[in-house]
């Protein structure tokens, strides 16, 4: 019988952390919805703070928004605590470990079956 290694706390509070920034982006995206075309502030304050979308937005329109240098601050703690946006904050990389996760066990599952 295959036993699972107990997670570390940080491992524990690093998806804890994922699952409310996840659940938050959801949410501001909905409010978002609702409300019409313009973004919400908190919503846009979260995209400020990613480095991928400020790079997209001045290599597109070749102007640097003011917000846009709350990205210099994931950078700084990038460089100083490694891959906290992607590991930490990023609501694509929490959907993409949940959508792993879930599809390792469909496959192991799947495997268990057909034998």
């Amino acid at each position: 019988m295959k036993f699972l290694r107990p997670r570390s706390p940080m491992q524990t509070l690093r998806r804890l952390c994922q699952a409310a920034f996840f659940g938050l982006f959801v949410f501001l995206v909905m409010l978002t919805r609702h409300r019409g075309d313009k973004p919400e502030p908190l919503l846009q304050l979260f995209f400020d703070f990613d480095p991928l979308v400020s790079v997209a937005t001045w290599l597109s329109t070749h102007t640097l928004a003011a917000g846009s240098l709350l990205a210099l601050v994931t950078i700084a703690a990038t460089m100083a605590l490694g891959r906290v946006f992607c590991g930490w904050i990023c609501p694509l990389g929490a959907a993409h470990q949940f959508i792993l996760k879930t599809a390792v066990k469909f496959v192991v599952l799947r495997l268990n079956v057909t034998k």
